[in-house]
């Protein structure tokens, strides 16, 4: 049997990147945030899960860079962050606008990505980060992951994920 590879010119392996993902309806799932050498020197990185409602697509474990998604994920471990994959303001003339996580002001729309993400198994990425990260035991999160996720679809308020 063989194996599929893709061509990185098609599009298709760009595994979450901020600037393929603009204007997307994201929910991000953090599970650290670490310190890497890269060819810049020491800097942090987010290692984050990326459940893409536009696209239909999850992205596990997807390492962002940027400054500002690092510090907005950093502060939200192992919680789940809803938004739009958007460019931010630039500091200073002449600097990049960094990627930003802008809110997604429709209600209707932002009911829709919870819907979509808890379909395609945010609950249980949230429950294997808290795990990870010792914020419960094993057997605490299964238990927690199931119910919500039962109750999502049956609850026209999505309040089953606190964003």
């Amino acid at each position: 049997m063989s194996a599929s590879y893709e061509d990185p010119s098609s599009g298709t392996t760009s595994g979450g990147r901020p600037a393929d993902i603009e204007g997307h309806d994201v929910v991000v799932v953090t599970h650290e945030i670490k310190m890497m050498d890269t060819v810049h020197g020491e800097t942090a990185a987010a290692v984050v899960s990326i459940f893409d409602a536009t696209d239909e697509e999850v992205y596990p474990e997807t390492l962002w860079f940027n400054k500002v998604l690092v510090g907005t994920c950093g502060r939200a471990i192992g919680k789940p962050i809803i938004g739009t994959i958007a460019k931010g303001v630039a500091s200073k003339p002449g600097f990049s606008a960094p990627w930003i996580l802008s809110p997604i002001d429709d209600a209707e729309r932002k009911a829709e990505v919870i819907a979509w993400a808890e379909d395609n198994g945010v609950l249980d990425e949230i429950a294997a980060v808290a795990v990870k990260t010792g914020q419960v035991e094993p057997a605490a999160a299964t238990a927690k992951s199931k119910p919500a996720a039962a109750k999502s679809k049956a609850s026209d308020d999505n309040d089953s994920i606190p964003f």
